[in-house]
C-alpha cells in the first residue's frame, strides 16, 4: 500500500488528508481514485471523505490560505484548492484545536512549509481543486435521482455503504487515521485499505458487482445501470448475475433521466475498448436511448437489427480509434444505415428526408452538440454513397477519379473542407468497409486528385462568376429577356463543374468561355420560347 500512496499520490493531497487529521478529523482518499490506484491506472482527480462538517472544512482550509468553493456545501461537498493561493495573518494560525496540541501544532507547520514549496514549485496546480465531502448516509431516494434528505454519517463505514459498485466502496489512508473508531490495529504510520464489502476481491475477478442489493441500488439513481455498463466497457469486467438481472430488467428507467447525464455515461462506455461486447449484451440499452428516433416501441430489444447487420456493424468498434464522432458515427451507421440507400438525397438541410431527420433528433436528444451531429451525419450518410460510387467504378482508374470528385464537389463548395471531409470518410469507410484494399484504391486515386489539383471545386474553375454574370447580361439584353436573371449563374457555374470533373471539357478559360456562352444563349432560347407560349 506504500507503494501505492508514493507513486500516486501527491504531496498536495497529502497535505491536505495531514491537515484534517491535525485539526483532528479523519480523512480518507474515497471512490474511483482508490480503484483506479489498484488497478495501476494514474487517477485523473481525487476525492476525501472526512468526518469534518462543511462549515470546518472552510475554516481549516481558509484559515491556512488555501480557496475553498461552496457549490456543492448543502450536499456536504467543500471543492478545496490543492495549494494554498492565498496569503493572509490567518494562514499562519491553526484551529482551536489544533492549538491545544503542541504536537499537532508541529505537524500543521511542517505541511504549511512544504505546501509553501509546492506553491512556489509548482503554479501550475494552483486552480486545481479537490472535493472533500462530510461523510453522508442517504435517506430514501424519491425521484430515481436524488434522496429526500442529505444526513452526515460518523464513520468512514456509513459513507461506503452508500455507495454504488463495491469496486467503487473503497477508502484509502495513506496513513493509519489517529481516531480510535477508524483503527485497524495497525501502527500509525501504515498505510491501509478499507474494504467491507468485497471490492478488492470483485477487482481481482474483474466483476461488477452492486454494494446491497442490486435492484435497490438502480432504484436510488438509474444512472448507475449506465454506470455499470461504463465500467464493463473501459475496465473489460463483467457484470455478476444478480447484477446483470436488475439491470436488465430496470433499463428502461433510463429514459426518465435528464439527456444531459445519459450523455455523459453513454459516451464514456462508447469509447471504452470493450464498448462493441457491452452493448452487444445490453443492446436493450439502444432501444431505450435510439428507439424513439428509430420508430421503435418501447419494448423493442433489437432483434429485428440482425437482419440488416447491425450487430456486424458493431464490430467496427473494435478497430475504431478512441475518438467520440469516429465511435458515434460507428454506432449510428450500424443502427442507421439501412435507412441511407444509394440514391439518398446528400443534402443534409432537406427536411423531407425521414433518414437524415430520425438520426439528427437522436443526436439532439442525446445533447450532442451541433459539431458532433453535423460530422456523424455526414459521415454516416455519406458512407453508403461513397461505397456504391467506389464499386459502380469497378477497377477503371479514370472512371473512380470522376465519382470521387463528383463526390467531393458534393461534400462542400469550399475546397479545403471537401479535401477534410473526404479524407475522414476514407478513414471511415476503412474502420466500416471488409474490403480494405478496395478503399485504399480510393484513398490513393482522391489523393492523386489533390497532388495534380484537378478541379472538384467551383474556385478550381478556370472562370469566375462575374465573367458568366457578364456573359448573360449581354445576352439578356440582346434578346430583351428580363426574366434571366443573375440566379442563373449558379446554375451555369455547377454545369461548367461537372463537365470538366466528367472530362467533356478542359479546364481552361476559352474553353468554359464558349460553353457558358453556349449554354446561356440556349437558355435564352428556352426563355424566350417559354414567353411567347405564356402571351399565346
Amino acid at each position: 500500500m506504500e507503494q501505492i500512496a508514493s507513486k500516486y499520490v501527491s504531496s498536495e493531497i497529502l497535505a491536505i488528508l495531514e491537515r484534517l487529521e491535525s485539526n483532528g478529523f479523519s480523512a480518507f482518499i474515497v471512490g474511483g481514485c482508490v480503484r483506479d490506484m489498484l488497478l495501476g491506472i494514474p487517477p485523473k482527480d481525487f476525492d476525501i471523505s472526512t468526518d469534518a462538517l462543511p462549515s470546518e472544512v472552510v475554516d481549516i482550509f481558509d484559515k491556512a490560505g488555501y480557496k475553498c468553493l461552496e457549490i456543492g456545501k448543502k450536499y456536504g461537498t467543500i471543492s478545496v484548492s490543492k495549494t494554498p493561493i492565498k496569503t493572509n495573518d490567518s494562514a499562519k494560525n491553526d484551529s482551536p484545536k489544533t492549538q491545544k496540541s503542541p504536537k499537532n501544532m508541529q505537524s500543521t507547520k511542517k505541511y504549511q512549509k512544504n505546501n509553501e514549496s509546492i506553491k512556489a514549485t509548482n503554479n501550475e496546480a494552483i486552480n486545481d481543486f479537490v472535493e472533500i465531502t462530510t461523510f453522508r448516509k442517504d435517506s430514501a431516494y424519491i425521484d430515481g435521482r436524488h434522496p429526500q434528505s442529505v444526513e452526515f454519517g460518523k464513520s468512514i463505514y456509513e459513507d461506503l455503504s452508500r455507495r454504488d459498485f463495491t469496486i467503487n466502496a473503497l477508502a484509502f489512508a495513506p496513513h493509519t487515521p489517529q481516531k480510535a473508531n477508524d483503527k485497524r490495529g495497525k501502527n500509525r504510520g501504515q498505510s491501509q485499505i478499507i474494504d467491507i464489502y468485497g471490492g478488492l476481491e470483485d477487482l481481482k475477478r474483474k466483476s461488477i458487482a452492486c454494494v446491497g442489493k442490486p435492484s435497490e441500488r438502480f432504484s436510488e439513481d438509474y444512472l448507475r445501470i449506465l454506470r455499470a455498463l461504463r465500467f464493463s466497457s473501459v475496465l473489460g469486467f463483467d457484470i455478476e448475475p444478480k447484477t446483470k438481472r436488475a439491470i436488465k430488467s430496470q433499463i428502461q428507467k433510463l429514459d426518465s433521466l435528464p439527456k444531459e447525464r445519459v450523455n455523459a455515461e453513454f459516451s464514456k462506455l462508447l469509447l471504452g475498448d470493450f464498448a462493441c461486447e457491452v452493448l452487444s449484451e445490453y443492446s436493450e440499452v439502444l432501444s431505450v436511448i435510439f428507439g424513439e428516433s428509430l420508430g421503435l416501441g418501447v419494448d423493442f430489444d433489437l432483434e429485428g437489427f440482425a437482419t440488416f447487420g447491425a450487430f456486424h456493424k458493431l464490430a467496427s468498434l473494435k478497430n475504431a480509434p478512441k475518438d467520440l464522432v469516429t465511435r458515434l458515427s460507428v454506432l449510428c451507421y450500424a443502427l442507421f444505415a439501412k435507412d441511407f440507400g444509394k440514391d439518398f438525397d446528400l443534402d443534409f438541410d432537406t427536411k423531407s428526408s425521414e433518414a437524415k431527420l430520425a438520426l439528427k433528433t437522436a443526436l439532439k436528444n442525446l445533447r450532442y452538440s451541433n459539431e458532433i451531429a453535423s460530422q456523424v451525419c455526414f459521415l454516416v450518410g455519406f458512407a453508403n454513397r461513397a461505397l456504391a460510387k467506389i464499386y459502380e467504378a469497378g477497377q477503371c482508374q479514370k472512371s473512380l477519379k470522376i465519382a470521387l470528385k463528383l463526390l467531393a464537389k458534393e461534400c462542400s463548395p469550399n475546397a479545403l473542407i471537401a479535401e477534410q471531409k473526404m479524407l475522414a470518410l476514407f478513414e471511415f469507410l476503412d474502420i466500416i468497409c471488409a474490403s480494405k484494399p478496395k478503399i485504399a484504391q480510393a484513398k490513393s486515386s482522391f489523393c492523386q486528385v489533390l497532388c495534380h489539383k484537378e478541379c472538384f471545386c467551383l474556385s478550381h474553375l478556370a472562370i469566375k462568376g462575374d465573367e458568366v454574370k457578364s456573359t448573360l447580361q449581354k445576352i439578356k439584353q440582346k434578346n430583351s429577356l428580363d426574366s434571366l436573371s443573375s440566379r442563373f449563374v449558379g446554375e451555369v457555374l455547377d454545369f461548367l463543374l461537372r463537365a470538366v470533373i466528367e472530362e467533356q471539357i478542359p479546364n481552361t478559360k476559352s474553353a468554359l468561355k464558349s460553353a457558358s456562352e453556349k449554354y446561356l444563349h440556349d437558355l435564352a432560347q428556352s426563355v424566350s420560347k417559354a414567353c411567347k407560349e405564356e402571351k399565346c
